[in-house]
């Protein structure tokens, strides 16, 4: 839930589905947007390591968007 002072609530929720210690794969939702809606991604665990990638589609100039995460823990 995100609430600004001069706007009405935004809502998201997200669902992941996969091996908690090797993959995962995610897609999440949020409205009312103008610019955007759905979320896809997905996640992998190697050792020590975590890598996470999401698709965010963009309506307006800001174009689509891909996120790449990198974890490492030691």
């Amino acid at each position: 839930l995100v609430l600004a002072d001069d706007s009405r609530p935004k809502y998201h929720f997200g669902i992941e589905y996969g091996d908690n210690k090797l993959y995962a794969i995610r897609a999440g939702y949020g409205f009312p947007y103008d610019s955007r809606s759905i979320s896809l991604g997905g996640g992998l665990n190697y050792k020590q390591f975590r890598f996470d990638y999401a698709f965010v589609p963009y309506k307006h100039d800001l174009g689509n968007t891909h996120r790449f995460t990198v974890i490492a823990v030691f």
